[in-house]
């Protein structure tokens, strides 16, 4: 009865790992290639070629970027913003960490 209990429990252990393991390589090893102007949610502060974004302004991303998935806040998932060249004005800086405005699909 014990050897019984021990191999449930390492099944079950074995399990849990091999979801959780699946479930971070979902989030943290994908990428998201911006198609179309978004507003999102700047989380962190940084700098912008002529001025510094704080958390809870916005700004836009745009086309030919890249959002990279880097962790969970509050319930929302973070992303790390790549783009190429300085950005002014309202357009997102390359390194910019962020949420979405809206809950993405």
């Amino acid at each position: 009865m014990k050897k019984r209990f021990i191999v449930i429990t390492i099944v079950l252990i074995a399990g849990l790992v091999s979801a959780a393991v699946y479930l971070c390589s979902l989030i943290f090893f994908s990428v998201i290639y911006v198609s179309e102007w978004q507003w999102v949610k700047v989380e962190e502060p940084i700098k912008s070629g002529n001025a510094t974004l704080l958390p809870g302004s916005t700004c836009g991303i745009g086309e030919h970027g890249i959002a990279k998935p880097i962790g969970i806040r509050d319930g929302k998932v973070l992303y790390r913003y790549f783009t190429i060249g300085t950005q002014y004005g309202t357009n997102c800086p390359s390194g910019l960490v962020f949420t979405f405005e809206e809950d993405r699909p």
